[in-house]
């Protein structure tokens, strides 16, 4: 299919440039023109109806799969070209389709795509066959956008690299640096209330905030840089970052659906005013990050190897499996990846509890008990907080950031027996499979932090399967990062609960989820904040 579009563009380049060399040169062949632009026409005539009309129907080897019916030509199965929110059609798919762990269905321009719906087929293709299943082209386009960053590596290469990523993700490595987080967390928390006196009445931001702190707590986390947004919301680090933290626009839709197509690469060469922007914003970024990992680097070789610093990337460049250069690309990643989740996941959480006045007083009763005084707080020891960690798994079920992932066959592959060819999209939707009743209950759609409070279901929430919840995916690609998440997560979620008093500002409209590819707030969530005496 691509390769098909790709060669036809160049055709009707090459057409369009005889044609003007013949008018400048006064040598009208038009016979001939008209002759080459009748073909080019009707072959693409023909493409097209093969793709949209005869492929889904006659050809394609998924026939046996079932699919949403009354498919349309243009939009597939979807009511218009580019939905707000696929995942909500997808997802409406995951539930009235009668499957045996797939689905098929077809999006904008009849696009194939395949819905992975059981734990069995999950499991397939999330653990027995994990490396089958790479990013999708949208994905990576976007990425190297955003971050500068090819992000090339084989295979092989990242199973290598994860290896020696694991140690510095380990639950027991990130207890030693929640340290960190917390320091931030008591920054945070200082800075809205300085606001709240220096404002009276005016709402707190609490993506503002969060986004802040999270960004701080990945640089000194993940690098022993201290990005100071905190202290300086308007520096030059955050400027340029803001540069390529990317929100949703209309505009990505069509780089999703023509990058199915073609290679879509020379866009980012293109000299547009948002493209120069980005590359100004990931040049900065970038330039930072390989000045910190190259000092690390020094001081490492000047120690003979030996280092105590508990910075990820130091413990990644102690394990010799790195480059600097390879580690530049990694921190880009998992600034864009790692940041705006956890700040999202904050804001969710205090948007739930700012509704409900009785879960915060039994979260701040806890907290109180656990220790008097804020800076009585021994952070390592939050995850022994049970009702804690209770409201920040519900949310992180409850609003997975991504709530539809689409990945692409790297290589022919299997999932529940159906043969998988290489180049098919293959999708799994995280806000279905965590609120399906069948995994959670009847209330698997209420946001409920007792469900995790049971005996024997603080880790499971009581999900009858292991592939229930996928807010960080599962199996042997899972999110490397989830226990760092979860810990700065908490962090975040009790410096504010123990010292406020929480009031929605805006409830009519906090709670609109964003259309895009990932869960926000469309209004952000604002709230007015009381102190709360005796934690101080």
């Amino acid at each position: 299919m691509a390769s098909f579009l790709g060669s036809w563009l160049i055709l009707v380049v090459s057409t369009v440039g005889i044609s003007l060399y013949h008018v400048i040169t006064s040598r009208p062949t038009l016979l001939f023109i008209s002759s080459v632009v009748a073909l080019e026409v009707i072959s693409f005539v023909v493409w097209a109806f093969y793709w949209v009309v005869l492929y889904p129907v006659y050809f394609t080897p998924f026939r046996n799969i079932p699919t949403p019916p009354n498919r349309k030509l243009l939009t597939g199965n979807l009511d218009e070209f580019f939905p707000d929110y696929q995942w909500q059609i997808a997802r409406n798919f995951y539930h009235t389709i009668p499957n045996n762990g797939l689905i098929r269905y077809y999006g904008g321009m009849s696009v194939e795509r395949l819905l992975v719906t059981t734990p069995n087929a999950l499991r397939d293709m999330l653990t027995m066959n994990a490396y089958d299943f790479g990013q999708s082209s949208t994905f990576k386009l976007l990425v190297k956008r955003v971050t500068g960053s090819t992000f090339s590596f084989t295979t092989d290469e990242v199973k290598v690299h994860r290896k020696h990523f694991m140690p510095a993700f380990t639950t027991t490595h990130i207890k030693e640096i929640t340290y960190l987080f917390w320091d931030k967390c008591v920054q945070m928390t200082d800075g809205m209330e300085a606001q709240t006196h220096a404002r009276p009445g005016v709402p707190i931001s609490i993506n503002d905030w969060g986004s802040r702190a999270a960004l701080d707590n990945i640089g000194l986390a993940g690098m022993g840089y201290d990005f100071e947004t905190l202290q300086k919301p308007d520096g030059e680090l955050r400027r340029h970052y803001e540069k390529i933290n990317v929100k949703p626009h209309k505009s990505l839709n069509w780089v999703g659906l023509l990058s199915n197509f073609m290679n879509l690469g020379l866009l980012l060469q293109i000299p547009f005013k948002k493209n120069r922007e980005i590359a100004q914003g990931a040049k900065y970024v970038r330039s930072v990050a390989s000045r910190v990992i190259h000092e690390r680097k020094a001081r490492l070789l000047a120690s003979k190897g030996v280092t105590d610093r508990k910075d990820i990337i130091s413990v990644a460049l102690a394990s010799g499996a790195f480059t600097p250069e390879q580690l530049v690309e990694y921190v880009m990643v998992f600034l864009s990846a790692g940041h705006e989740s956890t700040a999202a996941t904050f804001e969710w959480t205090i948007y739930e509890l700012a509704q409900r006045p009785e879960m915060q007083q039994r979260l701040r009763a806890e907290l109180r008990e656990f220790a008097p005084k804020m800076d009585d707080i021994n952070p390592t020891r939050l995850e022994s907080l049970p009702y804690l960690n209770a409201v920040c798994s519900e949310a992180l079920r409850f609003y997975p950031f991504t709530p539809m992932v689409v990945k692409v066959a790297e290589r022919d592959s299997t999932i529940v027996g159906e043969h998988i060819p290489k180049g098919t999209l293959v999708a799994y939707i995280p806000m279905a499979t965590n609120r399906d009743k069948a995994f959670w209950g009847s209330d698997a759609e209420v946001f409920n932090p007792d469900r995790w409070m049971e005996p024997g279901k603080a880790k499971s929430g009581g999900a009858t399967s292991n592939y229930a919840m996928l807010s960080f995916s599962a199996g042997n690609r899972n999110c490397l990062g989830h226990a760092f998440a979860r810990a700065e997560l908490a962090c975040l979620v009790a410096s504010i609960v123990g010292r406020f008093d929480i009031l929605l500002a805006n409830p009519e409209t906090a709670g609109i989820v964003d259309a895009g590819q990932v869960t926000r707030s469309k209004a952000g969530v604002h709230v007015h904040l009381k102190p709360v005496d005796g934690w101080l």
